[in-house]
């Protein structure tokens, strides 16, 4: 009897209707290095389908590093923030 209700209320509920397309947009991560050359080497070399990744390598201190970061984050548009 619980089978056949359940065919019942699937027969019932059928619609040619699609639903709302479901994509979650790609997290977006700054990497930000000490090293020019190296340093954004090693992070390149793992890919990520699941991000998109920016890799900055600028070769100064640990001070401008920071300094450096903070003005990138600044200067992107509030929508495409880094995460």
């Amino acid at each position: 009897a619980e089978l056949k209700e359940a065919k019942e209320r699937r027969k019932n509920s059928f619609t040619l209707e699609r639903n709302e397309p479901i994509r979650r947009e790609k997290e977006k991560i700054l990497i930000v290095c000490e090293g020019a050359n190296t340093e954004p080497d090693y992070f390149r070399y793992f890919k990520l389908s699941t991000a998109t990744v920016k890799i900055v390598g600028i070769g100064h201190n640990t001070v401008s590093l920071v300094e450096y970061t903070e003005k990138l984050q600044d200067e992107k548009e509030q929508k495409d923030k880094y995460d």
